[in-house]
């Protein structure tokens, strides 16, 4: 997931995508696949966790996976995103949409841009007095 997000990221433009995940494979995976596209130069990929192990400012952050996992990885968004910012949550299942959005409300995220598709939802936020 991190790798194809990475590499889609990178073809539609974005000069300097970090891909990060907690999954030794999929990062080994995610650098061979970055190679193979032609993209080793614009895309890092690091092994670790997003909460505890990167640092930086980024404009834009995707995380597609859980909604308990968006949840806990949501309070160290604000500190990582550029002023300006963006923070896109995928992989929800609508079920747990409003569980998402009570848990980023509360720590300062509007939402912008909601998609729907199927039983999943994407989320597209941004900090408050960013």
């Amino acid at each position: 997931g991190s790798g194809i997000l990475a590499i889609a990221l990178a073809k539609l433009g974005a000069k300097e995508v970090t891909a990060v995940d907690i999954d030794p494979i999929a990062v080994k995976a995610a650098g061979e696949n970055a190679a193979r596209n032609g993209l080793a130069d614009t895309i890092h990929v690091v092994e670790g966790d997003l909460a505890r192990d990167i640092g930086g400012r980024f404009d834009f952050i995707c995380a597609n996976i859980l909604a308990d996992i968006i949840i806990s990885l949501s309070p160290a968004v604000p500190l990582l995103l550029a002023p300006g910012g963006a923070f896109l949550a995928s992989g929800i299942i609508k079920d747990r949409e409003q569980d998402v959005l009570g848990a980023l409300a509360g720590l300062g995220f509007a939402l912008m841009a909601r998609r729907e598709e199927g039983e999943w939802v994407a989320l597209l936020f941004e900090v408050k007095d960013a």
